[in-house]
């Protein structure tokens, strides 16, 4: 008997969503940045004259030590630096973009989680796409949604809350997750990530960047800062960006590539077998002098290690000046250059025309959409708190404000009544074990049923609801 399998619509839907290209690719080029920040009188170099390129369709790694400028990098590409001293040509596709505008065509995912803990994935990824894309249909919002929720495999908690360090909710996994499906709401086709492996073990790490990895392939340009990755994360990257003191010792592609350089070009010891790459570049790059007493036999000879991996070079000529000039006077350095050039143009390109529908929500539109989630919440909260045994059903956002308001209000009197019952008890018995003050004569003490469900119903409907703090 011959069984003849048939693919769904549903099955088609899926497949069309892993197979869809950015719709515009977007290479970044910049020649000579500098950003410097004033620091009372005097002057504090962040970036020192970089040139470079990032290319469409490839994940790009930023590395280096604390402190190199790695995201200060990063921030100035995105536009989201709003102080300090800004110098060199960056250009997108070859051609500026307004400051303004930068914003819609780049995405950010933050190092740091910053999600409302009281909504679930779905409802968290809804209420972005309402105060991104207001101008959108609710249809049209609510099919990005799924299609962000099945690009990054949130299907099996669409429905869990998203919890935090008093309440129980996804995983820090699913949470970075979370975190880069906000900025793909817009379909972006730049999308910057500032240590997204950061506070995540290796099997977390590398589903992470795996999924960043295959954003990358469907033609975005994927730019990340690294701090310590692993060895298989780390392998994922296409190009290799790395800073020194604000200083660009190193930028081409990644792997055995980048190896190769630093053994010839640097002088570097070769890279063992089964030792991590971006361990092997730390600790033969590090200049950082230590002093012997201080350390144990143990760390001696770690210590002696990484002095034998310099390859002889003292600690002077491995200095972020003396690896630049390393650099620029390499191949490597020559090829990134024919590259950038050619994607610079000489700036007679039109600026990058932002679609209508990327413009944000102006500040009305934003506190409406809060109040709007916040009854939501407060409205399931109270209908949890009165009848938890009969809400079995999960809604979707879009909320009942006046309902919710209502029940609000009801549970505020019920509290006031209690309140008020509960001071006349104290005043005719002289306090006691149910209404009487506390130990720090602070607040009378509940007691009673009525003044319980009075507590009650304030919890779930009261001042508690959504934090304002999500960025519009």
């Amino acid at each position: 008997m011959c069984v003849v399998s048939t693919t769904t619509d549903v099955e088609l839907a899926d497949a069309s969503v892993f197979k869809r290209k950015v719709e515009m690719q977007v290479p970044i080029t910049f020649t000579d940045l500098t950003y410097s920040v004033q620091i009372k009188k005097e002057t504090k170099v962040i970036l020192n004259g970089l040139d470079g390129c990032f290319m469409p369709g490839r994940m790009c790694a930023l590395f280096g030590p604390s402190g190199c400028g790695k995201s200060s990098l990063m921030d100035v590409l995105s536009g989201r630096k709003n102080s300090g001293t800004i110098g060199g040509t960056i250009r997108f596709d070859g051609a500026a973009v307004k400051q303004c505008d930068l914003k819609h065509i780049c995405g950010y995912v933050e190092q740091f989680d910053n999600l409302v803990e009281d909504l679930t994935v779905e409802q968290m990824l809804m209420y972005t796409a309402e105060l991104k894309l207001p101008k959108l249909p609710t249809a049209e919002k609510e099919a990005r949604v799924e299609e962000v929720i099945k690009l990054l495999q949130l299907q099996s908690c669409r429905g869990t809350i998203i919890g935090g360090a008093l309440v129980k909710g996804i995983s820090g996994g699913q949470k970075k997750r979370v975190n880069i499906g906000l900025a793909l709401i817009t379909r972006p086709p730049i999308l910057f990530l500032d240590e997204p492996t950061t506070g995540l073990d290796s099997a977390m790490a590398d589903e992470v960047v795996g999924i960043m990895s295959f954003l990358a392939s469907q033609g975005r340009t994927v730019v990340a800062t690294v701090h310590s990755p692993t060895a298989s994360a780390f392998s994922l990257f296409d190009d290799l960006v790395m800073l020194r003191e604000g200083q660009l010792v190193y930028a081409g592609p990644c792997g055995d590539a980048a190896s190769s350089y630093f053994e010839k070009e640097v002088g570097l010891r070769p890279l063992e077998l089964g030792e991590s790459l971006p361990e092997w570049l730390v600790d033969t790059t590090s200049s950082h002098e230590v002093n012997e007493v201080l350390l144990s036999e143990r760390a001696k000879l770690l210590h002696q290690k990484r002095l034998a991996g310099r390859g002889g070079h003292e600690a002077s000529e491995l200095s972020a000046d003396g690896l630049a000039k390393t650099y620029k006077a390499s191949a490597v350095f020559g090829e990134m250059s024919a590259r950038r050039n050619e994607l610079h143009g000489d700036g007679s390109k039109p600026c990058v025309k932002v679609p209508a529908h990327l413009r944000r929500a102006n500040p009305f539109q934003c506190v409406w959409i809060l109040l709007k989630y916040r009854a939501d919440e407060q409205l399931r909260r109270v209908e949890v708190a009165l009848c938890p045994r009969r809400i079995r059903r999960r809604r979707r956002s879009g909320g009942h404000p006046v309902a919710a308001a209502a029940l609000a209000l009801v549970a505020s009197s019920v509290q006031r009544a209690a309140r008020r019952q509960d001071g006349g008890r104290h005043r005719r018995c002289g306090g006691g074990e149910g209404g009487g003050r506390g130990q720090d004569g602070g607040r009378p003490q509940r007691g009673g049923g009525e003044a319980r469900l009075a507590e009650r119903c304030v919890e779930a409907g009261g001042i508690a609801g959504l934090s304002s703090r999500q960025e519009a």
